[in-house]
């Protein structure tokens, strides 16, 4: 089951309708995650603001889909893990390319010093 999250909404907003969505009440979500129920209202009401760490058992607890996990990351002004890994994996191609486009150029120079083209 995937929530459709609008941009732009506050964590509360977010939580609470990721919350919602499943049918739980805030009781029951603070049990799955082993917190006080009050702290789930606390972040429901914009009160606190959840670690990092809170935020993936929040995301496992209400097994979120990517989307809604990216979007309850965002909302509480946190990137999503899976974001970076995409990030660093295009960064690693890049530098793969760069690497053997430099391995291709130390060839030539070397062919040149020794005198072939």
């Amino acid at each position: 089951m995937s929530t459709v999250v609008e941009h732009g909404r506050t964590f509360a907003h977010v939580l609470a309708q990721l919350r919602t969505s499943r049918n739980l009440s805030q009781a029951k979500l603070a049990r799955l995650c082993g917190v006080d129920h009050s702290y789930i209202s606390r972040l429901e009401h914009g009160l606190r603001h959840p670690s990092v760490d809170f935020l993936c058992r929040l995301a496992d607890v209400l097994e979120l889909s990517e989307t809604e996990r990216t979007a309850l990351f965002t909302a509480a002004g946190v990137v999503a893990p899976g974001v970076v890994l995409d990030e660093l994996a295009a960064i690693e191609r890049t530098l793969a390319s760069a690497l053997a486009r430099i391995d291709a150029l130390r060839g030539i120079v070397a062919r040149r010093g020794r005198g072939q083209s």
